[in-house]
């Protein structure tokens, strides 16, 4: 599959959604960043007029976001009427993932681990939230798992969803935008 970008090749479809396709690419050494698995979030762009200047927005607010338990946003590119962004890849599946896995009759998930899943999930919604940024769309196949982090290892992020979310309904103004 050909993203437009020659840094980056797909290696396979991680996700799905109404608006787009997330793909786990391999990147080449990119601004002295060594080579590395990352997420590209392609979004189709199906009404250029209404939506581009959304979706720029919201481009703009994840750029903006660095946190532990938020997805790194590393880049953005356009291309062939869609946007591309360009995330951190972090491997080790999601909290639902983990459910599934569950052998039947076990109770479910050890309690103290799953107070952890849940105190870093509402640290990475605060972060947002004291930004303006509502993630709407929690749930356990948006909160990813990293290993590497051992204490920082829950991210919060959106495979499936639009970015841009803007509404004044509200009459608050703010931009309502979806997890990265």
């Amino acid at each position: 599959m050909e993203l437009g970008d020659s840094k980056l090749r797909a290696v396979r479809v991680l996700g799905q959604g109404t608006f787009g396709r997330v793909f786990l690419c391999h990147q080449i050494e990119v601004r002295g960043q060594p080579e590395r698995k990352v997420c590209v979030k392609r979004i189709i762009v199906r009404n250029p007029k209404t939506e581009l200047g959304l979706i720029k927005e919201e481009v703009y607010i994840i750029s903006q976001l660095r946190h532990p338990h938020i997805v790194e946003f590393l880049r953005s590119f356009s291309h062939a009427g869609t946007v591309n962004i360009v995330m951190e890849y972090v491997p080790n599946g999601t909290l639902r993932d983990v459910i599934q896995q569950l052998p039947s009759g076990t109770g479910g998930v050890n309690q103290d681990r799953l107070m952890r899943y849940f105190r870093d999930m509402v640290v990475g919604l605060e972060y947002l939230h004291i930004r303006c940024v509502i993630h709407r769309d929690i749930k356990p196949e948006n909160m990813l798992l990293d290993a590497k982090r051992p204490r920082q290892d829950r991210r919060l992020w959106d495979r499936e969803r639009p970015c841009a979310q803007h509404s004044t309904a509200g009459g608050d103004g703010h931009a309502h935008v979806h997890g990265p």
